[in-house]
């Protein structure tokens, strides 16, 4: 039988690496929200910019179109959301594997079927490879996003596992 506090470790482990996966898919959405939208409005502006070359429009429009595509093209150099979008989604990836494989040592560590030492090995392994997947990932963070993604997880796992 594995003790409490190893059953503990690696309790805690999972919800942490839960909340990182929940956390950082949030993220991914947003950017991919943030991304499309600037994408949108580029296209939306350049469409704006050519109407005088088809149609009988005020000069202005070009005018407000052309420096609309120009403050959307730096903004969007600007915060690289395609550069974060990629880093994100290989986290997010990444993530779900070891929240899976987290789930997978937690029921080992419920049926007694693995050894303290084993276990706390695994979760020190996994753990690092969680800092690996998210390392340089430092300026993307949100704590009230992640004290809601925290929430959400606690009540979520203590559901998925709870007795009855």
């Amino acid at each position: 039988m594995t003790s409490d506090a190893t059953r503990n470790f690696v309790w805690q482990g999972l919800l942490d690496m839960a909340r990182y996966q929940r956390y950082y898919g949030e993220l991914e959405r947003r950017y991919r929200r943030r991304h499309q939208s600037v994408r949108f409005a580029l296209g939306v502006s350049g469409v704006v910019t050519a109407l005088p070359l088809v149609v009988s429009i005020p000069e202005i429009v070009s005018s407000i179109g052309g420096a609309l595509v120009v403050a959307l093209v730096i903004w969007d150099l600007v915060h690289d959301y395609g550069k974060r979008l990629s880093g994100l989604r290989v986290a997010v990836e990444g993530l779900t594997n070891l929240v899976h494989r987290y789930r997978l040592l937690w029921d080992e560590v419920n049926g007694g079927s693995v050894s303290a030492s084993i276990a706390r090995r695994r979760v020190a392994e996994m753990n690092d490879a969680a800092l690996d997947l998210v390392r340089g990932m430092e300026g993307v963070r949100d704590d009230k996003l992640n004290d809601r993604c925290e929430e959400e997880v606690y009540r979520l796992e203590a559901e998925r596992y709870a007795a009855g």
